[in-house]
């Protein structure tokens, strides 16, 4: 590997001997324009790189700070849509009306009474569906697949969710 060190080393000579004799033939004028472009490009060129870099690991930093700031922006946005889910269920679960209206549905009684409370059933989840913009259908399931739903959803209905098979399917109007 000396030899090939030595023949390298020499090559380099070699070629250094043939620019300074070119350089030494140079007028003065000529000299003074290489190493004056020398001294100005190389520090340019040198400067130009370093902003490069500089500036490409600035976007990188910037963009994924960005990119993270967007991801817990949806992060919040979407626990506070599903805290909001949540009282609404909450709400619904709660209710007396719905409460004895579903009681009643499994006695499986027929009379005003239970025709009145299926109407306050449906104007609460009428009113619920109007007040909330987040609710596009109502849907109650109770007691082995029997359910009651709206049909007044804005995007899709709720047919095409729930199931007809059911026994009980009775829509809000």
């Amino acid at each position: 590997w000396r030899e090939t060190l030595k023949k390298i080393t020499d090559k380099i000579d070699t070629g250094m001997d043939k620019i300074l004799t070119v350089y030494r033939n140079l007028s003065i004028k000529i000299k003074l324009m290489v190493v004056l472009n020398i001294v100005i490009v190389i520090p340019l060129v040198t400067i130009s790189l370093v902003s490069y870099k500089n500036s490409e690991d600035v976007l990188k930093n910037k963009s994924s700070q960005y990119s993270q700031d967007i991801l817990k922006i949806i992060n919040l946005r979407f626990d506070d849509d599903l805290t909001r889910l949540d009282s609404i269920s909450n709400d619904i679960l709660t209710d007396t009306t719905i409460d004895t209206f579903i009681s009643s549905n499994k006695d499986n009684k027929a009379g005003i009474d239970d025709y009145q409370l299926s109407n306050d059933v449906r104007d609460r989840l009428k009113n619920l569906m109007r007040t909330k913009d987040e609710i596009q259908s109502v849907s109650i399931y109770y007691d082995d697949m029997h359910c009651y739903a709206d049909k007044n959803s804005q995007a899709i209905s709720i047919e095409s969710i729930v199931p007809r098979e059911s026994k009980t399917y009775e829509q809000v109007e």
